[in-house]
């Protein structure tokens, strides 16, 4: 643990944390940790954690405490962390330490640390209570070596990380009520420094503060954690875990704005804007295969635009007139649903869809809704694209069933039916499409699709196609209706159609051919994916199935005349883009079919904005 991370972060912690065991009472084992040498110094200091301590942006009279409660707390880390000094052994130092900040008698010699904070907090007129539950942390981190569930977790950080915060909170004066937005930006960098050294805690302590309850769920164990890089599974674990974060995020920033010191405004705003960029280079890095670390530019970066806000926004918020909006202020059993549209909206950005600009033109709660449904498809997905035994995909995509069952009872568990929960209510989603997309994974799951007859095909593209297309329109505001449920599934029978044209020779690498097998077997184009790319009748099979898609496009533009275009504006980016595909295919050429072919972002641009403003409502361009 490096509760010494959170030294310039900024304040929170429960008032009902229960204080460790004090001296009065102690007993004879106690009493003899109180030796000459209790410290066991590991050669760390200030200069080895992520985050300044006590920088020149805090007032010049109270550097000199920030630095005593600093040593303070790296002794205590120290001695916790000590490898060669038996457990017992340990924990009794800790429970002397702790008499000793609290005066007990008894404690003289080798404790000066802890006599040396006990004169600070008293000069200062801040509570011993900060000390004790650190103190308590430690003690934890002895006995406690795995966390299975992330209140577990956040309830390890009220002792380890929210005191160091609460400190400084105390120490300049500030009222209590600003406790929870500091908790949160503590959480979040004690949560942060936990991934970052996740294989060392491991390694060397033999401590695991990676959730292990997600962990079983997304089919590994702790195990991973010894592997050179990031499986797949431990990197779902860990986005998760930062997702948490990002939650906590949303008070931590307020922070500054509810402090009335200008310069502990701006020494949290600079540790804010760290926080933000290493959460984004833990999503981008493998803290596996090397440390991922802020470097210098970053510490530049944030010291002067975090110094320069921080200054602006102290006082801007009363803390008594607001309150916090992340988990209850980090660690209650509050309400997930920032953490969770947060996954939803990562994994949106992280597969570079094309649909992406689409949503983004939508009011939040309906954008919000759209990011939910697209993760969920793209993680039904990836359990059937991605390596594994038929049965292991099978058991993914039986464990999503009994999600979307979950959901539509109020209590999903994945972040991702968390991200679902309200748009489920809120706009009345139809379960059974949910369970049509993973109809159509297990499809792909059980085995490559090979050369399916046009009703199999129709009966796929309905399921992972068509169901997506039935769960936006009520999120996009479309009214129920025939008419709105043709457009759908006809513009869903384009794309698909379109995307299995365009991708011919992808599929046809990794053991797949979705081409019909009754136009495969008119044009003698071969049955099998090998045989299907240099065949003499594959132009005229795509050339039919284009004629087929184009008549889907038809259908569905004769659909959308009745209805309100303006709220289908994201279909119709999409819709968009793919007839400019498959103009371009036949443009170039059915005999080329086989080839990939792009489209510039500035040919999408361009069809966006006019499918945006005035889309060709009557035929295609």
């Amino acid at each position: 643990m490096s509760v010494t991370t959170e030294l310039n972060a900024a304040p929170m912690q429960s008032e009902n944390t229960p204080a460790p065991a004090k001296a009065d009472g102690l007993d004879e084992e106690l009493a003899m940790a109180a030796k000459p040498t209790p410290e066991t110094p590991s050669g760390k200091g200030a200069d080895d954690e992520n985050f300044p301590v006590g920088s020149f942006l805090l007032p010049k009279k109270l550097r000199a405490h920030v630095a005593v409660f600093y040593n303070f707390a790296r002794a205590m880390d120290d001695i916790a962390d000590n490898g060669d000094l038996p457990l017992d052994e340990r924990i009794k130092r800790l429970k002397a330490f702790d008499a000793a900040l609290t005066g007990a008698p008894g404690f003289d010699k080798g404790y000066e640390k802890a006599h040396a904070l006990r004169a600070s907090l008293r000069d200062t007129n801040v509570t011993t209570q900060h000390g004790s539950d650190l103190i308590a942390a430690f003690v934890q981190d002895c006995e406690k070596l795995r966390y299975d569930t992330w209140e577990e977790l956040l309830g390890y950080c009220r002792l380890s990380a929210n005191p160091v915060g609460r400190y400084l909170l105390d120490l300049h004066g500030e009222d209590k009520a600003g406790y929870p937005y500091s908790d949160a930006l503590c959480t979040v960098l004690q949560i942060v420094n936990h991934l970052q050294d996740c294989a060392d805690d491991k390694r060397e302590l033999d401590r695991i503060y990676i959730i292990r309850d997600w962990l079983k769920r997304e089919g590994g164990d702790v195990d991973l954690i010894d592997g050179p890089s990031t499986a797949p599974a431990l990197r779902r674990v860990f986005d998760e875990m930062l997702d948490g974060c990002e939650a906590l995020m949303v008070d931590a920033r307020r922070l500054p704005a509810v402090l009335k010191s200008r310069r502990l405004a701006m020494e949290s705003e600079v540790i804010v804007r760290l926080a933000d960029r290493l959460i984004k280079l833990l999503r981008a890095g493998d803290p596996l295969a090397s440390r991922v670390a802020l470097k210098k530019p970053d510490f530049a970066w944030a010291g002067v635009s975090g110094a320069v806000a921080g200054y602006f926004a102290a006082g801007r918020l009363d803390p008594h007139a607001i309150s916090p909006v992340s988990m209850n202020g980090a660690g209650g059993d509050g309400d997930y649903s920032v953490a969770a549209n947060n996954h939803a909206r990562n994994v949106v950005k992280a597969s570079g869809t094309s649909f992406a600009s689409g949503m983004r033109i939508l009011p939040k709660p309906r954008r919000e809704a759209m990011y939910a449904i697209y993760a969920f498809c793209r993680e039904v997905d990836d359990i059937a694209d991605e390596g594994g035994t038929v049965e292991e995909k099978k058991r993914g995509l039986n464990d999503w069933r009994a999600e979307i069952d979950r959901l539509y009872e109020g209590c999903p568990q994945t972040a991702t039916g968390k991200a679902l929960l309200t748009p489920v209510r809120n706009f009345d989603l139809p379960k059974e499409e949910f369970i049509l997309m993973i109809e159509g994974m297990e499809m792909d799951a059980n085995g490559p699709v090979v050369a399916p007859s046009m009703e199999t095909l129709y009966a796929y593209t309905r399921r992972v196609a068509g169901s997506v297309g039935m769960l936006s329109m009520p999120a996009f505001g479309a009214p129920k209706g025939e008419l709105a449920d043709r457009f759908a599934l006809s513009l869903a029978d384009a794309l698909q159609l379109t995307n299995i044209l365009r991708d011919v020779g992808e599929d046809a690498q990794i053991d797949r051919l979705y081409l019909p097998r009754e136009l495969l077997e008119k044009y003698d184009a071969g049955l099998t994916p090998g045989e299907i790319i240099n065949s003499r009748g594959l132009p005229q099979v795509a050339e039919e199935l284009g004629a087929i898609a184009e008549d889907k496009f038809a259908q569905a533009r004769a659909a959308l005349k009745d209805l309100d275009w303006r709220v289908l504006r994201p279909a119709l980016l999409m819709m968009g883009v793919y007839e400019a595909y498959l103009k371009k295919l036949k443009e170039r050429g059915w005999d080329k079919v086989g080839a990939p072919i792009q489209m510039s972002k500035w040919e999408k641009l361009a069809i966006a904005l006019r499918y945006a403003v005035a889309p060709p409502l009557d035929e295609a361009p």
